[in-house]
Formats: C-alpha cells, sequence, structure tokens
C-alpha cells in the first residue's frame, strides 16, 4: 500500500511534464519543449518510478512467496487429515466387519434356535393330536363301554330287589340299595369325567355375553328345584362380557349351584354374583354365606375328585371347581378362592 502510495504522485507528476511539454511543442516548437524535459529532470523522475516498481515487484514476489509456504502447509495439513480419514475408516471398517461377522453368527444362531424350536414344536403338537385323539377315544370307551355295565348293576340289583325282595332281610336289602347308588354316583361321575374333557378340547366361540342373565337363569333353576328354600340373590342388572358362552354358562351353574348347596343348612342364606376392581384389572365373584372352608386346604378346592366336606354332609363327586378352573384357563384368566369355617366362601375369577 505504501509502494502505490509513492507511485501515484511520481506518475503524476510525470505525466504533467510530459503534458506541457507537448502543448510548448505544439505552441512554440521542439527546441522549448525539451528544455522544459531536461529543466524537470524528467530521467530522474523515471528511475524513481522504476525503482517504486521494482519494490512493488519484490513485495508482489513477497507475498507469493508466503502464500505458497501457507499452501503448503494446507496442503500437509489436508494429507494428513486426509491420512487420519483413511485411518480412521479403515478401523471403522474393521470394527463393523467384526461387528456384522458376530451378528451374522448370532443370526445364524438364532434361526438354528427357531428352527430347532419348531421341529420341537411341531414334535409337541403332534403328540397333543394323537393325545387328544386317544382321550376322545377314551371318552369314545368311557360313554359306550363303561355305561353298559352300570346299568347292568343298577337294573339287576333293582330286578332283585323287585322279585326276591321277600327272601331277603333288611341288611341284604340295604346292600343292594348301596350298589345301586353307587352305581348311579359312577354314572354320575362318568358324566362329570366327560363334560370336563369336552370343554378342555371344545374350541372357543367367543362373543358377547351377559353373565347376569345368565346367572339370573340359574338362580330360577335352582329355586325351581327346591322351592321350599329361601336363598337372597344379589345379582347387577347387566354385567358384559367376552366369553364362549357354553362355557360360561357351565362355569357360572357350578359356582352358583356350589354356592347353593353349601348354603343349604342356613335359614338366611344369601349368594352374590358382582365385581370388584383389582390392580385395574376387573374381578368376578361369587359369595355366599354357607359353610366356607378352612383356608388351609385352599389349593385341593380346584383339584379333580378334592373334597373338604364329606357326600354325607353335601352330596357331590368334587369335580365342579375343576371345571370352573378350566373354563376360566381358556379364556385366559385366573381363579381363586377364599372363605372361612362356618362363616361362607367367595370365588373370584378373572377374563381377558
Amino acid at each position: 500500500m505504501r509502494v502505490i502510495t509513492k507511485l501515484r504522485p511520481l506518475i503524476n507528476e510525470r505525466l504533467q511534464i510530459a503534458e506541457n511539454a507537448v502543448t510548448t511543442r505544439q505552441k512554440v516548437g521542439e527546441q522549448a519543449a525539451i528544455a522544459i524535459l531536461l529543466r524537470h529532470n524528467v530521467l530522474t523522475v523515471i528511475n524513481e518510478i522504476r525503482q517504486v516498481v521494482g519494490a512493488m515487484q519484490a513485495d508482489e514476489r513477497g507475498l507469493l512467496k508466503i502464500r505458497m509456504n501457507r499452501h503448503s502447509e494446507s496442503s500437509q495439513k489436508l494429507q494428513m487429515l486426509i491420512y487420519c480419514g483413511s485411518a480412521t475408516a479403515m478401523i471403522f471398517l474393521f470394527i463393523a466387519s467384526i461387528l456384522i461377522h458376530q451378528d451374522i453368527r448370532i443370526r445364524q444362531h438364532v434361526e438354528q434356535e427357531l428352527r430347532e424350536s419348531q421341529t420341537r414344536l411341531q414334535r409337541q403338537a403332534d403328540e397333543l393330536l394323537t393325545a387328544n385323539k386317544e382321550l376322545e377315544s377314551f371318552s369314545y370307551s368311557v360313554s359306550h363301554d363303561l355305561r353298559a355295565p352300570l346299568r347292568g348293576i343298577e337294573g339287576f340289583s333293582q330286578l332283585i330287589l323287585e322279585q326276591y325282595k321277600d327272601r331277603f332281610d333288611e341288611t341284604a336289602q340295604g346292600y343292594f340299595d348301596r350298589i345301586s347308588a353307587a352305581a348311579r354316583r359312577m354314572g354320575i361321575l362318568i358324566d362329570e369325567i366327560l363334560d370336563l374333557s369336552r370343554i378342555t378340547r371344545l374350541p372357543l366361540q367367543m362373543q358377547d355375553v351377559d353373565l347376569a342373565a345368565l346367572a339370573r337363569g340359574i338362580a330360577e333353576d335352582l329355586q325351581k328345584a327346591d322351592p321350599a328354600r329361601h336363598v337372597e340373590w344379589t345379582i347387577p342388572t347387566t354385567l358384559p362380557v367376552q366369553g364362549d358362552m357354553t362355557l360360561l354358562n357351565v362355569a357360572l351353574t357350578n359356582l352358583l349351584s356350589n354356592a347353593w348347596k353349601f348354603t343349604g343348612k342356613r335359614a338366611d342364606a344369601k349368594i352374590e354374583l358382582g365385581t370388584m376392581l383389582k390392580d385395574g384389572n376387573i374381578v368376578y365373584f361369587v359369595r355366599d354365606n354357607g359353610a366356607g372352608f378352612d383356608m388351609a386346604y385352599v389349593n385341593k378346592l380346584f383339584q379333580a375328585f378334592q373334597r373338604l366336606h364329606s357326600p354325607a354332609e353335601f352330596p357331590g363327586v368334587g369335580i365342579g371347581l375343576a371345571t370352573v378352573q378350566r373354563v376360566v384357563h381358556r379364556h385366559g384368566g385366573r381363579v381363586w378362592a377364599e372363605g372361612v369355617v362356618n362363616r361362607g366362601a367367595v370365588f373370584y375369577f378373572t377374563l381377558i
């Protein structure tokens, strides 16, 4: 900048001298113009201009050298960045290849486990299908092959009592009565076993079901069967659920029939169907104020043929609650109970 500032007045001075010389030459003559140039020492001005231009060239060369040095440094830094980037990329590629290899191995392992699981599931499905066929065959055998001899035992016992009653004393007649009663009980037990087996095998027919309407129908049937009894029923106006109507009717029939049976010795019998909230879920319950049970034996309640009361005290074969449990489980729920001896029981169940 300083060189340019110095050069500008020299150039202006040189131009002014040249302009005066040209004007003088045109007006006076060539000798007068030469005299003007000599008087103003034009050569000295030109030399000064050359020196200034030389200084400018030197400055430009210095600036060019600085730019080249900076460019060289930038090139070195760029090369270093490229090398570092390349090294980083190689490291990332190496790590990625390891991870991909591990992922492939894990995926292959998972696929192998899935294939093995599918094979096991298929084998289990085949075994289950075979077991179901065997169960159906067993049910058919029970239904037809065992019923016939039972009918024979009961029929012949009654026939002997009718035709040869006079030949037997009271003890013998009592024996035949017990034989007939045992045969009838065995028939009931077979029916209960078949019902339990059928519940396990039947496909679910999901639909809208009103538990309250089912309960009112069951209560009416129980009351008609024993009109002399007085029971205070508490059933909501409506209780809509999603489920298989047939199976839910079976479960509710067993629960309400149990409540009816175990309140048989109370003059102020009470049976209630209701709901409550537990952990944000709807829980259904059947409550009664009957005989109740000892909570020490609560785990036996839902096992088939497990009874907490003798048949003489309360009749039954001990399979009703096992049926209830299977129905509830098939609906994705669970069932449990609470009770106090002589103060009643509550049976809870959930449905999905």
